[in-house]
């Protein structure tokens, strides 16, 4: 058993494909296969099936196996950082982030500009990705750290709750719900609304709160991005139901907004990494910085969270 090996059948456990998991450990196809079938002879078992022309699935077999391989090949892959940060050589570690668009639009660019600054030969990638997708790059080792909300944490996760918002009604100023105190669902279907996809924490507990009350809403428009959502609201096009988080000053100056968590209840954001996993020192003050930056927010509604300590992470 070879160490070469082992990466081999960790990319292609992960990956589900001979050919992504060749590209990842950047051998050939063919040399990956070899890397399972020695495997395979000497542990004398089957570690994949095949489910399609370009796919594999682990046996029981290969589900005991990757549970042992595992830690072992992540340790591996992280001897050059270990070895980095017991040298003191902390500008050149790298720090990957997974994030969806909206954190990377209000929340990441004080702290990329000041962990910069810190970091000035340091590696950061940040990309944006499903929610679904965040948690198959921290698990798989892809990125150190996803930023997104869950609603229930993974056994293998670490999720630190960074913030919790309230869901909000914003309209113009000479709208209609401008003038009542108190907003029912009932008020609420009376108007056009403006709504985020299908498939947001939002919208899907918008859909919810009608569909439970037996009480239709009208749709005027279904947009993809918070900014784009507050646009049509101030052509006046119908009123929105979103997340505080995505309130600037200027948008609190400019439209209306009302409190209708009692209705459709509250969003959060959080820190996600794999249990377990080796975090280097820039990783981790990477996060301190997403914390910090969080709980400034003049949006930072629930003042018990001003209270929790910075994200612990299994070292």
């Amino acid at each position: 058993m070879e160490i070469q090996q082992l990466l081999g059948f960790i990319a292609v456990a992960q990956s589900g494909s001979f050919s992504q998991a060749a590209q990842r450990t950047l051998r050939t196809q063919p040399a990956v296969s070899l890397q399972i079938r020695a495997l395979e002879e000497e542990f004398k078992t089957r570690l994949f099936d095949r489910v399609g022309p370009h796919k594999v699935t682990l046996t029981d077999d290969g589900k005991l196996f990757y549970d042992l391989v595992e830690p072992i090949v992540s340790d591996i892959r992280l001897i050059d950082e270990r070895f980095k940060e017991a040298r003191n050589m902390f500008d050149s570690f790298d720090v990957s982030v997974a994030s969806h668009n909206s954190a990377i639009l209000y929340l990441l660019p004080q702290v990329v500009k000041t962990f910069k600054e810190k970091y000035q030969k340091a590696k950061l990638t940040i990309v944006n990705r499903s929610r679904e997708d965040i948690f198959s790059m921290v698990r798989n080792d892809e990125v150190q750290i996803g930023i997104t909300s869950i609603t229930k944490p993974p056994a293998w996760a670490n999720y630190t709750i960074l913030g919790k918002f309230r869901r909000v009604l914003i309209c113009r100023k000479d709208h209609p719900l401008k003038n009542i105190k108190t907003i029912t669902l009932e008020d609420i279907s009376k108007y056009p609304l403006i709504l985020p996809e299908i498939g947001t924490n939002t919208r899907m507990a918008i859909d919810r709160v009608f569909s439970e009350k037996g009480l239709p809403y009208q749709l005027a428009l279904e947009v993809r991005g918070r900014e784009a959502v507050k646009e049509f609201v101030e052509m006046g096009m119908g009123a929105s139901i979103m997340s505080e988080y995505y309130l600037y000053r200027e948008n609190r100056r400019d439209l209306i907004v009302k409190d209708v968590s009692t209705h459709f209840g509250f969003s959060e954001t959080g820190l996600l990494v794999r249990k377990g996993r080796y975090l280097n020192h820039a990783a981790r003050s990477f996060m301190a910085l997403v914390f910090k930056e969080m709980r400034k927010k003049s949006y930072f509604i629930n003042s018990s969270l001003h209270k929790l300590k910075q994200p612990t992470i299994d070292l």
